[in-house]
């Protein structure tokens, strides 16, 4: 069962708020518009639902069989920039972490530029817990609970742009 929250300041939130009106919504935002971006596309499937309580978006894609996924991970395709997003789960709380996995491209200087602005008006703030490795490791600041952490980092020859519930609270 994914947990899905709304902002309260300060407190934990775990009762339901998608509703019918607002999955459509973020169903219909989706599909409009020019071709995505993988940074797009971690925005729209990974990062704002995450940062509003919702589950990550895998509407209109398709599950795919990846060598390496570990014991729950689902990796679908089907994003209009070729990449592959995952699934991460905790085996009692449903999705915890949504990723996208790409080659190498524009979305490292988009994840970078936004990362930038994050850090400049404190919505984020570095994350010296999470490893770091080749990228960007940030975690909510004191406006959402529980925590959101969000990771940039190269590895296995591409891009990997990362969110997830940490159940931290701030």
């Amino acid at each position: 069962m994914t947990k899905n929250r709304v902002h309260i300041p300060y407190t934990i939130r775990t009762q339901p708020v998608v509703t019918l009106w607002a999955a459509a919504l973020m169903a219909v935002a989706m599909t409009n518009g020019a071709q995505a971006g993988a940074w797009e596309e971690f925005q729209d499937r990974c990062l704002t639902p995450f940062e509003n309580g919702f589950p990550s978006q895998v509407v209109n894609l398709s599950p795919v069989a990846l060598p390496g996924l570990q014991q729950g991970e689902t990796a679908f395709s089907g994003l209009q920039s070729g990449a592959i997003l995952i699934l991460e789960a905790e085996p009692e709380d449903g999705f915890a972490a949504c990723r996208i996995f790409q080659p190498e491209g524009p979305a490292v200087a988009q994840f970078e530029a936004w990362a930038d602005a994050q850090l400049a008006n404190a919505r984020y703030v570095s994350d010296p817990d999470m490893p770091s490795e080749n990228g960007i490791a940030l975690k909510s600041n004191l406006w959402i609970e529980p925590v959101i952490a969000v990771q940039m980092r190269r590895t296995r020859g591409g891009v990997e742009m990362r969110a997830l519930e940490t159940e931290l609270e701030s």
